[in-house]
């Protein structure tokens, strides 16, 4: 239990949690790569917001603005088959730099179902606004993650 890999619920049982999942927060990737560099199968299924899977698992549920500039015809490309850095790619997008804020928030009960959890536990909200190398906005994204699923880094120095 003190490694995160079990969960006691309290009147049913101690569940088994699998494995976090690293990511480090200071490099700007998107899902897909980040799941295959930790040799995760990652998948993803387009509802009304993407919902990712890591080996079949879900992880997080995104929300992904492009701003019809940068992507004209966004909307008539397969996001379960492309990840949207592959698209900034066969665009020729260069995203250089991005801010991202962090929060615990609470999902509906509908989005909780999506992600297999109890609405009532929180989730890491991610809010990521990505921009080229002449300051131009490429995208703005909200993904709420699994807190059970990863395990985040920041380094700092001095």
């Amino acid at each position: 239990m003190n490694e995160g890999l079990l969960r006691r619920a309290p009147g049913k049982g101690v569940f088994v949690l699998g494995e976090r999942m690293n990511r480090d927060l200071e490099i700007l990737e998107g899902f897909t790569q980040t799941m295959l560099e930790r040799n995760v199968v990652p998948s993803v299924k387009v509802i009304r917001k993407r919902l990712c899977y890591g080996n079949n698992e879900p992880v997080s549920l995104e929300e992904i603005f492009v701003p019809k500039y940068v992507i004209p015809k966004l909307t008539g490309i397969d996001m379960s088959v492309f990840s949207l850095y592959e698209v900034f790619d066969l665009y020729h997008v260069n995203l250089v730099e991005a801010y991202q804020t962090v929060d615990l928030v609470h999902l509906e009960q509908n989005d909780a179902r999506l992600l297999d959890m109890d609405a009532s536990l929180p989730v890491l909200l991610f809010e990521c606004t990505s921009s080229d190398e002449r300051g131009k906005i490429i995208e703005f994204s909200r993904s709420y993650t699994r807190g059970d699923k990863g395990c985040f880094h920041v380094h700092f120095k001095r």
